[in-house]
């Protein structure tokens, strides 16, 4: 599968075996030095809530799928793009100016990838 092909994914489970493959070397997560903080006490990365209000694009539920399938669904964004542009994750940060970028090597994903399981609704 080529990364063009990425984008017309359609189950969860031909996302998880996409990202299981030798893509890249790193993945990339963009969150608020709080959220961050917190992953680090906790050891945990947790996901938000699909109808969560912190999350950017409060349309998207209306635009993709239904508000019901949103308050099922939990979502966690990755890039694996080093050249990522800070100021458009600073567009998405509602203004907040404590953005930090966490680095994660594609092996610690892939482990995680291996222990996580995928509900199909």
């Amino acid at each position: 599968m080529t990364d063009k092909q990425f984008t017309k994914l359609k189950t969860a489970k031909k996302l998880v075996d996409f990202l299981k493959q030798e893509r890249c070397d790193t993945y990339y997560h963009y969150t608020t030095l709080e959220t961050f903080k917190k992953i680090l006490e906790s050891k945990k990365l947790r996901f938000t809530r699909g109808d969560s209000v912190t999350l950017n694009d409060l349309h998207e539920c209306d635009e993709k799928g239904s508000k019901e399938l949103h308050q099922r669904s939990y979502i966690a964004c990755f890039t694996t793009r080093f050249d990522e542009s800070i100021a458009m994750w600073k567009l998405y940060s509602n203004g907040n100016p404590n953005i930090v970028r966490i680095q994660m090597s594609s092996e610690i994903v892939r482990k995680w990838l291996n222990e996580v399981s995928i509900e199909i609704f």
